[in-house]
Order: C-alpha cells, then structure tokens, then sequence
C-alpha cells in the first residue's frame, strides 16, 4: 500500500477583537478572524477559506458574575471548531450561533 506524496502549503490565520466598558457594569465586544484557504500542492482547496465574526454584550450581576449574549458567524461553512464539511457538501454556507454564556466566581 503506498499513499501519493502532496504538498500542503502553510495556512495562516489572524483576526483581532475588541471589548468597550459602556459603564454601570455593561459591556460591547466583538471579534473578527480569517482563515486564509487551504492549498494542496499548489491548488487551492474551494470553499476552504472563511471569515468569521462575533458580536455581544455582556452585563456584570454581582460583583462576582456576570450574563451574556452574542451573535457569531462564519462564511463557506467553517465552523467554531474549525472543521469543514463532508466531502458531500459544497462548503458555501454560512453557519450562525447565538452563544449565551453565565458566569459566577466563589
């Protein structure tokens, strides 16, 4: 059994984010990242790249939690894990979520 040698060029991804104190504990943040696409000797993979996006709000309770939500959302199908699609689906998609999160330090 012998397996083809490719060459897989370097993938890079970068993004920056931001979070703005609004006062009386309330908060604004928001991201943005990109993945630049897969390339498999030389040819680049479609769909393989995407852009995503994240932006939330978060409120203080206590001094010691807090509550918030968000919206999220990627292009060509990537995912918040970072996986792609199964070789029967096209990769166009854009994917959504709407994270709430809770916390409470002791």
């Amino acid at each position: 059994y012998k397996v083809a040698e490719v060459k897989i060029d370097p993938r890079f991804i970068a993004g920056a984010g931001f979070e703005y104190d609004l006062g009386d504990g309330l908060a604004v943040n928001g991201d943005f990242r990109y993945a630049s696409p897969i390339k498999v000797d030389g040819k680049k993979a479609k769909n393989t790249d995407h852009m995503s996006f994240c932006v939330g709000v978060k409120k203080n309770v206590s001094s010691n939690g807090y509550i918030g939500v968000a919206f999220e959302g990627q292009t060509n199908s990537g995912n918040f894990t970072n996986t792609f699609p199964g070789e029967t689906e096209k990769g166009d998609k854009f994917t959504w979520a709407i994270p709430v999160a809770l916390s409470v330090s002791f």
